[in-house]
């Protein structure tokens, strides 16, 4: 198994020639990796089908989606517009993807709800309806009224703590992010699969962010 948190493992390609099954995977930004390059790291292996290749991408099936302030362009957004041209990412990501939408927005390739419809290597998609990371870096979420460490206690997702009216309309916008997630993996090609958790949290296979009663596997 090849796995990342922050998408680099110091693994020779030669190595793997000889590979009978291969699982590339990792989460958060490592999980965006596995979207961008399995199809890639499955074309440098032999051709004749002697080996299995399947990814696990755990954490960042990220939507595009406008904030809670209701601005488009959010800290997501811009942080991937900006940095496709600064990694110089055209021959860094989903090729496929890039064939589809162009160089112009070829940025839209670094979210993984987009790439995802364009990656043949069977992946196993593992997802918090209620991530984390994402309530800050696209929903813009207050940390004060709608903290990131929540619980999920007696099977309630406790969201946001606080009882404002502020902190109300939060949890109502995020749980509506959550179904909009479920709705956008219902429409992942059937090669892949996915499992979603109602606990909050972010890198929930891995153990590391997850919040009681969150999904823990190695």
């Amino acid at each position: 198994m090849l796995s990342s948190k922050s998408g680099f493992f110091p693994f020779h390609v030669t190595h793997m020639l000889s590979l009978v099954r291969l699982l590339y995977g990792g989460c958060s930004a490592g999980c965006l990796t596995s979207y961008l390059h399995i199809d890639y790291i499955k074309s440098l292996l032999p051709s004749n089908g002697t080996t299995t290749v399947v990814g696990l991408a755990d954490s960042m099936f990220s939507l595009q989606h406008p904030n809670f302030q209701g601005e488009e362009e959010n800290y997501l957004t811009k942080m991937m517009k900006w940095g496709y041209s600064a990694w110089n990412s055209t021959h860094s990501i989903n090729q496929a993807c890039l064939d589809h939408f162009g160089e112009e927005d070829a940025w839209k390739c670094l979210f993984g709800s987009v790439v995802v419809q364009h990656v043949q290597t069977p992946m196993l998609i593992a997802n918090s309806k209620y991530d984390t990371w994402q309530s800050k870096a696209i929903l813009n979420l207050n940390t004060e009224d709608c903290p990131a460490t929540v619980r999920a206690d007696d099977g309630k997702v406790e969201l946001c703590k606080n009882v404002s009216k502020v902190a109300e309309n939060e949890k109502e916008f995020w749980m509506k992010y959550g179904d909009e997630m479920v709705e956008a993996l219902d429409l992942v090609p059937n090669r892949h699969a996915a499992f979603v958790s109602n606990c909050p949290g972010h890198c929930t296979l891995w153990g590391e962010s997850a919040t009681p009663g969150s999904v823990f596997g190695d």
